[in-house]
């Protein structure tokens, strides 16, 4: 069997052909802000007849798109034939299969997906496809735009943001410039941008002219990354590639551009060769993310990623149950020990001063020490010996006076500091600070809630581009908090349950008053600095994260202070009442 692998056609892709023309819309970046759509893009329409038209070389495909109230029922025909059928009425899911069809002769296809209701919306293709002969491994190999390999010829111009393969691309507008490529493989792919200033393209493999039209009526903002071309039916040897600029025409713009190709060579398990030369090789994960089951580079996929996310939600849960089943062990034997029962030690008959209770009639309780109160001398305003005989020496404001403050000069340094703190008082910092947490992490649950519906990395903007139209892209080097926040709302629900914890440490659930965990102020700043930082990341958990840090501010602050959680201390050991 030949080695197989897995391609994923956009949407935007000029490998669809939308019709009649004005049926299809191409949604805005505003349109699918917080949906989960497969590179933020949709193709959608309400006009019953309205198809779209793959035409792919496969052995299969999957058409996947939304399901929403509004829509309706839809058809799909390969080769003319029908093969799947159904609604896409649903609850606003997206990424849904709407039809497939596999065990088709490799070759070349075409697949139709019908509207024949109210209407219906294009997120993907996957086409599974295979290159090479029997018993042979496919491997993918990126050329750059900006790799040695490429040779240009006429004016071409270059830009560089985080929406291009290595943040390269060359675009021109100049009719007749050339692109070309000489590679050795059994097939290519070119990957480029899709908008409405751009002109076709002129495709040529070993003299063998394809126009790829780039630009459509229904295309309404800039696509980066979209697949153009692919073919996998070339012979193992040398092939040439021009790619050309054939100038403006009527209903087009003046632009062609050129992000990567990607090179499939088919190569046996024991021989290994260069589909380019080593030394003009670029590895990147951008464009290849497109291409599954491929020898590429590495990277993690979204399933992944989503499965560690998962696994690490699970274990969080199993730490927490643990310390749960810990502390009420403990608070078990503490009211054990309440009721005079030492869990460790058993009560034994031959001992007769042992016995269910702590007090009995041969020890009773004692009575509280008396306050004995000391006399206290010193100088007044007229250097007269003055006595004062029932002042306590720890009130020292009494025997000085309101009037007579100055005169406590005569007293210890000790005294003299304790009186002006008692005058001015002391804001204890971790009481402050506590008060500070629990308005972060009620936040936090809110805002971790809300993100669950409306979904935005708020560090989209950082390095960015702002197209027009198509608003804000975010870069590649924000696609794993996109698919943590975007896609699967992983990073909200941890803040969540990081905040659930934070509100048990702070307003202490009963099997954690007087546990340790209540009493370290260095827990909490811990906890807090997580809680912060995964609130950070989207954008409603901002406000969240900034009380947070301040929270974490006050607390370090009483840690340096040397501050002690006195009420919780006092009462270590007695059944966690603080």
């Amino acid at each position: 069997m030949a080695s197989t692998f897995n391609i994923t056609i956009d949407d935007a892709s000029p490998l669809i052909s939308y019709g009649p023309s004005g049926a299809w819309q191409d949604a805005l970046a505003s349109d699918t802000a917080g949906l989960a759509y497969t590179a933020n893009t949709f193709h959608s329409t309400t006009a019953p007849g309205a198809t779209a038209t793959i035409h792919f070389k496969g052995t299969g495909i999957e058409i996947y798109g939304g399901h929403k109230p509004e829509y309706g029922e839809y058809t799909m025909t390969v080769d003319g034939k029908q093969v799947a059928s159904g609604t896409a009425a649903g609850n606003g899911a997206q990424q849904q299969l709407l039809g497939a069809v596999k065990d088709l002769a490799s070759g070349p296809h075409t697949a139709v997906l019908t509207s024949t209701g109210a209407g219906l919306d294009i997120d993907w293709a996957n086409v599974m496809t295979s290159v090479g002969s029997v018993g042979s491994t496919m491997r993918a190999t990126i050329v750059d735009d900006a790799n040695a390999a490429m040779n240009y010829a006429g004016s071409w111009e270059t830009a560089s943001t985080d929406a291009y393969v290595n943040r390269t691309v060359h675009f021109t507008e100049s009719p007749g410039a050339a692109a070309s490529l000489k590679f050795i493989g059994n097939g290519v792919m070119i990957w480029g941008t899709v908008s409405p200033d751009h002109a076709n393209i002129q495709l040529t493999i070993d003299g063998e002219p394809t126009l790829i039209n780039t630009q459509t009526p229904d295309i309404k903002s800039l696509h980066p990354q979209t697949l153009l071309y692919y073919t996998n039916d070339l012979e193992p040897t040398q092939h040439t590639l021009i790619i050309t600029n054939p100038g403006q025409t009527e209903g087009t713009g003046p632009f062609i551009d050129l992000d990567s190709i990607t090179v499939l060579t088919a190569t046996d398990t024991n021989s290994a060769g260069d589909a380019v030369p080593a030394s003009n090789q670029s590895a990147s994960n951008g464009a290849a993310n497109r291409v599954s089951g491929a020898a590429q580079p590495g990277g993690l996929s979204v399933g992944a990623i989503a499965g560690i996310a998962v696994g690490a939600a699970f274990i969080l849960l199993g730490l927490l149950g643990l310390f749960l089943f810990l502390f009420m062990r403990r608070k078990k034997r503490e009211t054990q020990r309440n009721q005079g029962v030492d869990p460790e030690t058993p009560i034994d008959a031959e001992l007769p001063m042992q016995g269910p209770t702590r007090l009995s009639p041969d020890t009773p309780i004692q009575p509280m020490p008396t306050f004995t109160p000391i006399e206290l001398v010193w100088l007044d305003d007229r250097s007269t010996l003055t006595t004062s005989s029932n002042v306590a020496s720890t009130d020292v404001r009494h025997a000085c006076g309101a009037n007579a403050l100055r005169n406590c000069d005569a007293l210890s340094p000790h005294l003299r500091r304790k009186t002006v703190l008692e005058q001015m008082g002391n804001l204890i910092w971790h009481e402050y600070a506590r008060y500070v947490a629990i308005t972060a992490s009620a936040y936090a649950v809110w805002s971790s809630f809300f993100a669950l519906f409306y979904r935005k990395f708020f560090w989209d903007f950082v390095a960015g581009t702002l197209r027009d139209p198509g608003g804000l892209q975010p870069s590649k080097g924000s696609a794993i908090f996109i698919t943590l926040i975007v896609k699967f709302p992983i990073i909200p629900i941890f803040t969540a349950i990081i905040a659930l914890v934070n509100l048990a440490i702070e307003n202490p659930l009963p099997l954690l008053k007087g546990t340790g965990l209540q009493r370290s102020l260095a827990l909490r700043v811990v906890v807090l600095f997580f809680q912060a930082f995964l609130a950070s990341l989207y954008y409603q958990g901002t406000n969240s994260a900034l009380w947070s840090l301040i929270a974490i501010i006050c607390y370090v602050r009483a840690i340096a202070l040397g501050e002690k959680m006195a009420e919780a201390k006092d009462n270590r050991g007695r059944g966690g009442r603080a």
